[in-house]
C-alpha cells in the first residue's frame, strides 16, 4: 500500500440482490413476453471494483462527502444485466 493512500469506506463483500425493471423481449421464435428479473452479485476483487467503479471522490472535494455505499456499482452492474 503506498503511503499517501488513505482509508475513505468500506465496500461490502455480500451477495447483492437487486429486483430488474420489467423488460419485453421477443424470444427466438418470435414469441413477445414480458419478463421479470432479480440479479444476485457480489464483488470478488475490492481493488478492482475501488479502481474502477466506485465513487471515491465526493464532488465537493472533501474527503468527508463521500457516500458510503456502492450505488454507482450496482447500477453498472444492473445496466450490464438488462444488455
Amino acid at each position: 500500500i503506498h503511503k499517501n493512500w488513505k482509508f475513505e469506506k468500506f465496500m461490502s463483500l455480500k451477495v447483492q440482490t437487486n429486483d430488474l425493471e420489467r423488460i419485453k423481449a421477443t424470444s427466438a421464435d418470435n414469441i413477445e413476453m414480458i419478463v421479470t428479473s432479480t440479479v444476485n452479485w457480489r464483488i470478488v476483487d475490492v481493488e478492482v471494483a475501488a479502481t474502477m467503479a466506485a465513487e471515491t471522490m465526493a464532488v465537493t472535494g472533501r474527503a468527508g462527502d463521500v457516500s458510503a455505499d456502492i450505488s454507482k456499482l450496482r447500477d453498472d452492474v444492473l445496466k450490464q444485466a438488462i444488455a
